[in-house]
């Protein structure tokens, strides 16, 4: 009777040990095999978080890394010198906190100017950054940007991959980047679009990457994208947001 009691209780003892292994165990086996595959497995936590329709956040990071981004040379038109109209472009873009910043740094670095301060400025959902510098404002944005805001546009100052930059309403330079799509980043994009309840939603900075933008380089239709006001792309792509969100897998 001693013997069996005994051997009940190490029974007993052992019990949640084996119920994690039998868990644990296959639970890892799988996942294993699934990654090798592309795919994830996210437990019983992340698979309560996937359940029904979600959202998932895309920054400018997940789709055009710094690396990624060129330059493709500039071209002026005005008196203003390359320094001055770098360092310009440079400081409206630092107001909002771009991921074009770094590239535009280098670029003032290799006409030796200097930085200016920017006294105020403005986001345009349009496309555009607004920003008053010196006793000159400043405009910083696409080719639709420019023309939306009616500032004339000469013969061969249409490129659509540039970021265009005037100065009180008259063209000063024109900045062509290349962006260079990544292959892993197009065949996430191409699995976020074959879920039909996850609903990608674009939260750049770079008024360069839109819904339209990513139709033209990673063949994603901008329909199944949320691409909301600047303000809350802005939000969305603080580092206050990142860190609040649950992560399911």
């Amino acid at each position: 009777k001693d013997l069996v009691l005994s051997w009940l209780v190490l029974l007993l003892g052992a019990l949640p040990l084996c119920g994690a292994m039998s868990y644990s165990r296959p639970f890892a086996h799988l996942a294993k095999r699934l990654s090798q595959l592309g795919g994830a497995l996210c437990g019983w936590y992340g698979a309560k978080i996937f359940g029904g329709k979600h959202t998932i956040i895309l920054r400018d990071e997940d789709l055009f890394p710094k690396s990624s981004i060129s330059s493709n040379g500039m071209k002026l038109y005005g008196a203003y010198p390359a320094s001055r109209v770098i360092a310009y472009a440079l400081a409206a873009l630092n107001a909002a906190n771009s991921p074009l910043v770094d590239l535009f740094e280098t670029l003032l670095q290799s006409q030796l100017g200097s930085h200016y301060p920017v006294a105020d400025h403005r986001f345009y959902d349009i496309g555009g950054i607004g920003a008053e510098i010196f006793d000159d404002i400043v405009l910083v944005g696409s080719l639709a940007f420019m023309r939306s805001m009616g500032v004339h546009m000469p013969e061969g100052a249409r490129v659509k991959q540039a970021v265009y930059l005037s100065v009180n309403g008259e063209l000063a330079a024109v900045f062509a980047l290349s962006y260079a799509p990544a292959t892993n980043v197009k065949a996430c994009l191409q699995a976020l679009a074959r879920c039909t309840g996850l609903t990608p939603i674009l939260a750049t900075r770079d008024f360069m990457i839109t819904p339209q933008f990513l139709k033209h380089r990673y063949k994603l239709s901008p329909d199944r994208i949320e691409f909301p006001t600047v303000e809350e792309r802005a939000r969305l792509s603080s580092p206050d947001a990142v860190r609040q969100p649950r992560q399911g897998a």
